[in-house]
């Protein structure tokens, strides 16, 4: 070990078991996940707090089943697909280690359904609707399904017409998984007809900006044609059968204020439709984001999950946390991610070493940028080390050799830090900027007992300010993680903060009044219209900031700050993929586009997005407006910049990667933040125009 590193031995952490004790199958249940259950029995909402590895996701196996729904179960929110869908591989691994459930075979026909038969002979002894239930369904509403595509919108509908046979025929207990967009369009029934749902939207703005009173509201839904009554009852089963459980959010203090507006919508529905409650789970709970859905009907009571060094259910053995310390050439944040670069490094100087020393154990690598995992996995590649990488399938499908599906090492990107069951993970390796970022990067390791060794990356600037103790026990870890590490969480590293508020109230109105419109069109219920909270002069200012057919505006309910989807091919690579503009931008090089299809390489670049334009810009400035519309009315051309040469994207008169409806952009002034904030996420493009002196920027909304 060099004499640089300075080490912190980390006492275990355990949380108590129920006393009397409590069983769910195989499982010992602890103090909390008995306390959530008989919160939840109450119809109480919950704030749940506990450490990471802890087994707070078991919670939404643990609903005793309550009146108003058809069968038990949880919808449990995530801020993003990947947590989605490495949550619902935990529930499974839980229903099969817990209940000895196995999957029954060829249910659904699709990933996004799974259905296991849970073993009559299993017991619990405890009031949890899953003991009961022959059958579970773990469903995760997917994006390719919800879009207003009739060749498509049924595929909902169809499962949950066999979620509802499968209820009658002994029981059903029944998970799903959603982001909270994708929830909110099933819930309101707007992913079947976006059109006429933005029409209608559109329509009720003009009533509220000309001052028209209630029953020209109702006029002017009628207005628009409304569903047939074979659809609205599609559109009620879906809901009914789907969406009416409490409901879970996951890892909320990763909601940014996109996610937390969308959140907000479902939440006050959710409250106004039913008296189910809502459980909010975190290791680090974000007291601003509560603070902004209170008025969303939640008043949560906290459950907090009591820590120990010795006895009940081992959260994490013992550590020996290695601190590196990194010399900087950069301050305040910038130093941060600079010494996340050095982790490649001290993997490639520690790893076969602390594999020996630490034998029979995973060891995991945590990296800031995707990038860095296909560089890893080639490097380590190359010293004869597999790896499975947790990333983008832009690198888990095109680093064949490489990445692999199952190894001893796993290296990821950030997305690996919440919420995947990795296994006995002994060995870590990793950096971070936000002190509660680093404090779940840290609970990934050693998890149920197991003794770890973690190699964390600091600025040395930082060490020199914040001498770490020699041991510490888990409250006092986190205490000089806070203090050493910075507060700059990941929600607060939004471009929202750089734009007008108004630009933010427009979103919740639009979000209010997609689901107002939608649910009124589904019920013939108009009361929700009349309580939007949309003033006269709001309502006329939305329709002047919207630039665009009537029928986009309830697009503008599914946010994509990383832009447009592409497709493209991996040089090397196993063929087509799809992914966001702004990930592949700002992580690897492209080399050319044919066809709209974008060839890429897995070389570390960073891509800045541009829109090249002869148009005039000044009527634009400060509005929302199709990304496609945009390059036509200021005869512009999409280009990214990749060092000394460009690769068009789309033009004006051509399509290229770019079709209309695939991305809506806020048009505004270009100042420095912006422009840093543009280059370093992919989440926008400037605009260079020599009409104008003043430089303008299109952020993706």
């Amino acid at each position: 070990m060099s004499v640089e590193e300075l080490v912190i031995r980390v006492d275990p952490v355990y949380t108590p078991y129920s006393k009397p004790e409590r069983l769910l199958g195989s499982y010992k249940l602890t103090e909390f996940q008995v306390e959530v259950s008989r919160e939840l029995g109450k119809r109480s909402d919950v704030l749940l707090v506990a450490p990471t590895g802890s087994g707070k996701t078991l919670t939404l196996l643990l609903s005793p089943g309550l009146d108003g729904e058809d069968f038990p179960g949880f919808v449990a929110l995530y801020p993003n697909n990947v947590l989605l869908q490495n949550q619902m591989e935990t529930v499974a691994s839980a229903l099969s280690e817990a209940l000895g459930a196995r999957p029954l075979e060829g249910f659904g026909g699709d990933s996004s359904l799974l259905v296991y038969e849970v073993p009559a002979e299993v017991g619990c002894d405890l009031d949890a609707a899953v003991c009961g239930s022959r059958y579970v369904a773990l469903q995760a509403l997917s994006g390719r399904f919800i879009v207003g595509d009739p060749t498509k919108r049924d595929f909902v509908y169809k499962q949950a017409e066999m979620l509802y046979k499968l209820s009658r025929k002994g029981g059903l207990y029944h998970v799903v998984f959603a982001t909270p967009d994708t929830y909110l369009l099933i819930y309101t029934g707007a992913y079947r007809d976006f059109e006429d749902v933005g029409k209608t939207v559109h329509n009720l703005l003009v009533s509220l900006a000309a001052g028209k009173d209630e029953r020209a509201l109702e006029d002017a839904l009628r207005s628009t044609k409304t569903a047939t009554r074979f659809e609205l009852s599609k559109i009620q089963g879906v809901k009914e059968r789907v969406l009416v459980h409490p409901v879970f959010v996951d890892e909320f203090h990763l909601y940014g204020p996109y996610e937390v507006d969308a959140l907000h919508a479902v939440i006050s529905m959710f409250k106004s439709d039913t008296n189910l409650p809502v459980v909010f789970s975190s290791a680090t709970p974000a007291d601003d984001i509560l603070e902004e859905l209170q008025d969303a009907g939640v008043r949560p009571s906290r459950v907090e999950a009591r820590v120990s060094k010795g006895e009940g259910f081992g959260v994490k053995g013992p550590m020996e946390l290695v601190l590196h310390p990194v010399e900087t050439e950069k301050k305040g944040i910038g130093a941060y991610y600079e010494a996340s670069e050095a982790v490649q490094e001290i993997v490639l100087e520690n790893l076969r070493r602390d594999l020996e020393g630490f034998g029979g154990g995973k060891a995991l690598v945590i990296l800031e940028r995707l990038y860095a995992v296909a560089e890893l996995a080639v490097r380590l590649k190359g010293e004869g080390i597999p790896c499975r990488c947790i990333a983008s399938d832009i690198v888990t499908r095109n680093l064949v050799g490489a990445c692999v599906e199952e190894a001893q090492v796993i290296v990821g990107s950030e997305a690996t830090s919440q919420g995947v069951n990795l296994g006995p993970v002994k060995l870590g390796y990793m950096g971070g900027v936000a002190a509660e970022d680093v404090v779940q990067r840290l609970g990934r390791v050693g998890r149920r007992g197991v003794p770890s060794r973690v190699r964390l990356a600091v600025p040395a600037k930082v060490l020199e300010k914040h001498s770490p103790p020699d041991s510490t026990d888990y409250a006092g870890l986190v205490k000089w993680v806070g203090e050493a590490f910075t507060n700059y969480a990941r929600r607060k590293r939004d471009v929202v903060h750089f734009l007008s508020e108004k630009i933010r109230r427009f979103r919740r109105n639009i979000i209010r009044a997609v689901g107002a419109v939608s649910l009124a069109r589904v019920s013939g219920n108009t009361s929700a219209l009349r309580n939007l909270g949309i003033s006269g002069s709001e309502a006329a200012e939305m329709l002047e900031t919207f630039v665009g057919p009537p029928e986009q505006l309830s697009r503008l309910v599914m946010f994509r700050k990383s832009g447009f989807s592409v497709r493209y091919t991996v040089e090397g690579g196993s063929g087509e993929g799809e992914d966001s503009i702004g990930l592949i931008t700002r992580n690897f090089e492209i080399v050319g586009s044919e066809r709209g299809v974008l060839k890429i390489r897995l070389k570390r670049a960073r891509g800045s997005l541009v829109i090249e334009s002869s148009g005039n810009l000044r009527g634009l400035s400060q509005k929302i407006v199709d990304l496609a519309d945009f390059l036509r009315l200021t005869r512009g051309r999409l280009i990214v910049e990749m060092g000394d040469g460009e690769v068009e994207l789309a033009r004006w008169k051509e399509g290229g990667v770019l079709r209309r409806g695939d991305a809506m952009v806020y048009v505004l002034e270009q100042g420095p933040e912006i422009s840093e904030y543009i280059a370093y996420t992919g989440e926008g493009a400037s605009v260079r125009n020599p009409q104008t002196g003043r430089s303008y920027a299109v952020i993706f909304i």
